[in-house]
């Protein structure tokens, strides 16, 4: 991506710690991954990531009877995430992320050529009452 967007730094974090070895940041990506941690604690480490007004950008996987959570695979080890992923209803996810701070700025549906779907959400950070 560096030659479409030359200013773009990543950085890597872990939302269920507290400390982060880099600045607040103006996004923050969480795809498929609230299904795997706590809520509650991963948004508020997600907010001491992200400056005043900085964005959440989350995509979660919208559950269904016909296709299996996590998809088979030739790659054994992602057979181990069947066990700790559980879905997360979007509107529980904004209920959550407004306790947090967090205000809910869009929402769309996004299937999959496989016949899943996501929910890909949009939160920004409120500036008043920022935790660090």
């Amino acid at each position: 991506f560096a030659h479409r967007l030359p200013k773009l730094e990543l950085f890597v974090g872990d939302v269920q710690t507290d400390s982060f070895a880099f600045a607040p940041v103006d996004l923050v990506y969480a795809g498929l991954l609230f299904e795997y941690v706590e809520l509650g604690a991963a948004l508020a480490g997600i907010r001491s990531m992200l400056k005043p007004g900085g964005a959440l950008l989350s995509v979660v996987q919208l559950p269904s009877a016909a296709i299996a959570g996590v998809t088979p695979s030739p790659f054994a080890s992602l057979g181990a995430l069947s066990a700790a992923m559980r879905t997360v209803p979007p509107d529980a996810l904004a209920r959550a992320a407004a306790a947090a701070g967090f205000r809910e700025t869009g929402a769309r549906t996004a299937p999959a050529s496989g016949g899943k779907e996501f929910r890909v959400q949009t939160f920004r950070l409120e500036a008043v009452g920022r935790r660090s």
